[in-house]
This record gives C-alpha cells, structure tokens and sequence, in this order.
C-alpha cells in the first residue's frame, strides 16, 4: 500500500465514525494529543470526552478483538 492510498483509507475510516467521536478520536490517537487538552478545545468535560473516545475505540475494535483467553 503506498503512502497516499493509507492515507486515502484513514481518511475514509475515520470518516465512517460518528462525528462526536471523530473528533476525539483524531485529537487523541492520531495527533497524540492528551485527552484532558483535546476535551478542553473541543468543549467537551473529560468525562465525556473519554466516553466518545471509547465510542471509537468500540468501532475501531470489534467486540472481542485483542481479548486473548
């Protein structure tokens, strides 16, 4: 895959999350932003910033995936 098609891809994934988390999500995991500053220029308190984080993380990782028995 080159460059310019992963970036296709992501753009296209993250397109596919709810908007309330997208924004999160891009702060938090993409540009590594830490989770209390992403809540703050987002408006949003911590807690709900992290309520929408998970929200992502849900659709990014299907349910039971990365759980090991």
């Amino acid at each position: 895959m080159t460059p310019e098609q992963g970036a296709a891809a992501a753009e296209a994934f993250t397109r596919s999350l709810d908007p309330r988390a997208r924004h999160v999500f891009l702060l938090a995991e993409v540009y590594r932003v830490p989770l209390s500053e992403a809540a703050r220029a987002l408006g949003l308190s911590l807690p709900e910033a992290a309520r929408r984080l998970a929200d992502a993380d849900r659709e990014v990782k299907p349910e039971g995936e990365g759980q090991t028995e």
